[in-house]
């Protein structure tokens, strides 16, 4: 009797536990339209920098360092390559633990794990400004599903070409690229 209450009180703080870090999905929507036509701006500020630079990405984190999703370009900006964070590169005793609902929806996303490495990885293919859009929306829906970002906790950035570490909400009038 003593091992079944242990393994129901350990049940119970791990869904507790996925309960907090997992943001309500009724608010992705706003969420993403909030955020998003800064993170394009942003995004079409890096791809104007000369393609020799080495230093064209953006990372988009989640009040620590271990929620992250970072993509940068690649290939003459044919291809965006993006990773989400696992957690694995923390020291171990910061160890960033995703439940298996947030690896999940990382994954329903598109992100792996391929071979020796150990953040989720997506590659996607670029097509002028609509695929910009598509990949401040991928950034921003990992952070939300994966990660627990909602509009309550701010955002922040780490990018070369763009000053401030806090996301700046955005005009949610921009118009949706397509």
């Amino acid at each position: 009797m003593r091992i079944i209450s242990v393994c129901l009180i350990a049940l119970l703080l791990a869904q507790t536990v996925a309960a907090k870090t997992a943001a309500p999905a009724g608010d992705l929507d706003q969420f993403i339209a909030t955020y998003r036509c800064a993170v394009l701006e942003i995004l079409k500020r890096i791809h104007g920098q000369p393609l020799d630079r080495p230093d064209r990405y953006l990372i988009l984190s989640v009040d620590d360092k271990q929620r992250y999703v970072q993509c940068h370009f690649e290939e003459d900006d044919k291809v965006m390559y993006c990773e989400a964070s696992s957690g694995l590169y923390a020291q171990p005793r910061t160890l960033l633990r995703l439940s298996r609902a947030q690896r999940a929806a990382i994954a329903a996303l598109g992100f792996a794990r391929q071979g020796d490495e150990l953040n989720f990885q997506e590659t996607r293919a670029l097509d002028g400004e609509s695929g910009l859009w598509d990949i401040a929306g991928l950034m921003l829906e990992a952070l939300y599903r994966g990660y627990g970002a909602s509009l309550k906790r701010k955002l922040f950035m780490t990018a070369p070409y763009v000053p401030g570490r806090i996301l700046p909400r955005g005009d949610t009038a921009c118009l949706a690229i397509s």
